[in-house]
């Protein structure tokens, strides 16, 4: 069994408990004769935090059989952050005295984000949070101003999970100011809001056509994008105004089915992109199962065909718009 700080050999649960503090760098003192008097019954957990009857009952013939419990532990003024179960055995026991672990700090000083995941942990004997307590824990840090280091310190967690919550918590305030429901849009494009940094209006307008028009979260940054290039406050707003005349057809057919898509000009530059984006070399990406083969010419083909119809078709546009090609 290692060592604790104060050189004190520990049962299983106990040794998880104080592992725990060590984990989140929180002196303690270990009292066995500590007075229960001064303990106050807690609910620092996230779940109702109670004493099971049947739990009371069989910590109590420990007590009677004169076998120890594993220690409470507590914050300096006396808040339980983990054993309160055992606490209402030893009342019941009418003991005055037990063995308690207490923290240097009080539970202010400690702070209710850290009591809460400190009680988590501890009730779950060490297991990690699950996902949606550790959202919740987070959101209470960053609100308390902590440090990305210090959460992720406290939570095992990475850089980008914080930045990410950091930035839908930044998103629904902002849908907030505008009288927009935080759900009226994906985490992805929580994020993506979070993140973009334009003034009032022109944000305002970026947010109902993303809205109005059911926006990909890529559409969305990319309109950002071309909306931050614009030199003034006035030019972004037309900007968006085109962009929303011109997805006139994605509004109507959003606001109507709730499943509005892309002009097809505009799928077909994305889809376009996505393959130009492959710079393997063309020998690289030759089919080599004969089977296959065939299949394979055949897609190459079609694609070839239609590519040659939709380049004949833009031109053809450009002319009659009297657009100059290069």
């Amino acid at each position: 069994m290692p060592p604790t700080r104060d050189n004190v050999k520990h049962d299983a649960i106990t040794r998880v408990l104080v592992a725990i503090l060590d984990e989140f760098d929180l002196d303690y003192t270990e009292d066995p004769q500590y007075s229960l008097a001064n303990l106050k019954r807690s609910q620092v957990r996230q779940e109702k935090n109670v004493a099971p009857a049947e739990t009371v009952q069989w910590l109590r013939a420990k007590l009677q059989a004169g076998e120890p419990l594993p220690a409470i532990v507590a914050t300096a003024d006396g808040e339980i952050c983990d054993g309160n179960t055992r606490n209402a055995a030893y009342m019941k026991e009418k003991r005055p005295v037990g063995y308690v672990i207490t923290t240097v700090k009080t539970a202010e000083q400690i702070g209710p984000a850290l009591m809460k995941i400190l009680g988590q942990r501890m009730n779950d004997h060490g297991k990690r949070l699950s996902k949606a307590e550790t959202e919740a824990s987070i959101r209470v840090l960053i609100s308390e101003g902590a440090s990305t280091e210090r959460i992720k310190q406290h939570l095992s967690v990475t850089e980008s999970q914080v930045g990410n919550l950091r930035a839908v918590m930044k998103a629904e305030a902002k849908l907030a100011e505008l009288g927009l429901a935080v759900n009226s849009f994906k985490t992805a494009h929580m994020k993506a809001l979070g993140r973009i940094d334009l003034l009032a209006k022109p944000f305002g307008e970026l947010v109902k056509l993303a809205h109005d028009a059911g926006l990909s979260s890529g559409d969305l940054n990319n309109i950002a994008k071309r909306v931050r290039a614009e030199t003034s406050e006035e030019a972004q707003l037309k900007l968006l105004a085109d962009e929303r005349a011109a997805l006139g057809d994605q509004i109507k057919q959003h606001k109507e089915t709730g499943n509005g898509k892309p002009p097809a000009a505009r799928r077909a530059k994305q889809s376009l992109s996505q393959f130009l984006a492959i710079t393997t070399a063309p020998e690289l990406t030759v089919e080599r199962a004969p089977e296959r083969m065939e299949e394979q010419l055949a897609v190459l083909r079609r694609s070839q065909e239609r590519l040659q119809a939709m380049i004949d078709a833009q031109q053809q546009a450009a002319v009659e718009a009297g657009v100059t090609l290069l």
